[in-house]
């Protein structure tokens, strides 16, 4: 009886050791599951989720490329038409500019080209009288005069000199003056142009350094 007794609880402890066993790897294998199907479910809803960022940077980027399209077509099309308007402005005044400019080197030209004219003049003058004075074949009195007439150009230069200096003083912009025996040319450019006072002041200069009647000085605009 015993023996049939332990052997009973025996059969019994390995039954429930079973049980045991059974439920603690039903257990594990619905743990797995769970933990597998949660973990499926993280990865599915991760990969929505970022499939969903990718979708709205991609319609951000769009949108950001379209507006910053827009923008500097915007810009371009406001530099073309400030450009063109540039150009436009630009060239008038440029023109004017231009026209000012040539204008104002065609009266420097002038006045330039007759001083070097006169003064050519008067060198050569001056050279054939020292031919003169040089030329044994003549006598001593001619050769005085000679000298004489190199004198008188040489103060005659010197007066026209001081008198385009005097009269360029007087706020004329260009100035030169020519003699022809008794006759005095005074050729001048100012911008406001001449008036009595100003004809007055070339006059006053004029007869009194080169020692010549007011009605033999003759005053003109260039």
């Amino acid at each position: 009886m015993i023996m049939k007794n332990i052997k009973k609880k025996e059969f019994v402890i390995y039954a429930l050791a079973l049980m045991l066993v059974a439920a603690g790897y039903f257990n594990y294998l619905n743990f797995d599951f769970k933990s597998i199907k949660t973990s499926s479910n993280v990865e599915e809803k991760d990969f929505d989720n970022t499939i969903d960022s990718k979708n709205i940077t991609n319609e951000g980027d769009e949108s950001h490329v379209e507006t910053v399209s827009k923008q500097t077509e915007e810009k371009d099309e406001d530099n073309k038409t400030n450009i063109g308007d540039a150009v436009l402005v630009n060239s008038n005044e440029a023109t004017e500019d231009l026209t000012e400019v040539e204008k104002s080197k065609d009266i420097k030209d002038y006045y330039v080209a007759t001083k070097l004219e006169r003064n050519k003049m008067y060198a050569e003058m001056i050279k054939k009288y020292e031919e003169l004075i040089n030329n044994n074949n003549l006598s001593e009195v001619q050769k005085s005069v000679a000298t004489e007439e190199i004198a008188k150009i040489s103060n005659k230069k010197n007066a026209i000199m001081i008198c385009e200096n005097l009269i360029l003083s007087k706020d004329f912009d260009e100035c030169v003056v020519l003699i022809n025996d008794e006759s005095v040319n005074v050729v001048v450019h100012i911008k406001e142009g001449l008036n009595t006072e100003r004809i007055s002041q070339i006059q006053n200069i004029i007869s009194r350094e080169l020692y010549t009647e007011i009605e033999n000085i003759h005053i003109s605009e260039k």
